[in-house]
């Protein structure tokens, strides 16, 4: 009895000092985003402490070289690295839509790699920027971050020596719609960051995808892609898949 009461006084006072802990940090972050909705929105701490990525060596070498060419944090990385493990069996490509510099799709292309998968990776942008923003989407507008290029992130590929790994420039779907014909995804990011960008790529590729492939949706849990979070909350009362929101901000969508 005494122990069990011991144990529960340590939760209970672990759970306060994390309490306290998220509301400040919100209070801080609310100093830049004053307009951020706080009947829907909070500072998120879980209170798990097991953290696999620190003993993966492999993924900890990766991160490193591609850290300066995404705006993914190592949450959000090693979910992606984890969840080509789980597509791994599956028969199907992998696309990424909307790469900015590369890093996050190079950090597939490497999990790829070293599980000697015979998948290629379609690394899909325009390069110009964010497109289809609309008052869906109220804080970013189009061509907002088109801090990069195709060469940028071919330079990427070449530096960590990926063979499996192609480059498309475009807007997505729109100039490639009688493109990729005959192909089959088994996993596919979608970082694209307005709701109707996103609409149009959740549109183009479903029909590719293969039963049980994959779609993480980067910009769910992000107050600034509230439509993102708007569209995706349509879709994944279909029948059609199975939806899970993952702490780190990704929405997951598989295909029954």
């Amino acid at each position: 009895m005494k122990k069990d009461k011991l144990i529960h006084l340590k939760l209970s006072l672990a759970r306060l000092i994390i309490d306290i802990v998220r509301k400040f940090l919100f209070f801080l972050l609310y100093l830049f985003y004053s307009d951020i909705n706080t009947k829907k929105h909070s500072f998120i701490i879980t209170e798990s402490f097991y953290t696999p990525w620190k003993l993966d060596k492999k993924f900890q070498e990766t991160l490193k070289q591609i850290k300066k060419n995404t705006k993914c944090d190592f949450y959000r990385l090693y979910n992606l690295w984890q969840l080509i493990d789980e597509v791994s069996h599956l028969n199907g490509d992998i696309i990424e839509i909307g790469v900015w510099k590369g890093g996050s799709g190079c950090l597939i292309a490497k999990k790829i790699a070293l599980l000697n998968l015979k998948s290629k990776i379609f690394l899909c942008d325009s390069f110009t920027g964010i497109k289809k923003t609309s008052k869906k989407d109220p804080y970013f507008k189009d061509h907002q971050v088109s801090d990069t290029s195709k060469e940028t992130v071919i330079a990427l590929i070449k530096k960590m020596n990926l063979k499996n790994t192609k480059v498309v420039k475009g807007i997505f779907p729109d100039d490639f719609k009688n493109s990729f014909k005959n192909k089959k995804f088994a996993f596919c990011h979608l970082d694209v960051d307005s709701y109707n960008s996103t609409k149009d790529c959740y549109n183009w590729v479903w029909n590719k995808m293969v039963k049980n492939g994959v779609i993480v949706f980067d910009d769910y849990g992000y107050h600034t892609t509230e439509g993102v979070t708007n569209f995706v909350n349509k879709i994944r009362k279909n029948k059609d898949n199975f939806f899970s929101y993952n702490l780190t901000g990704q929405a997951i969508i598989i295909k029954r």
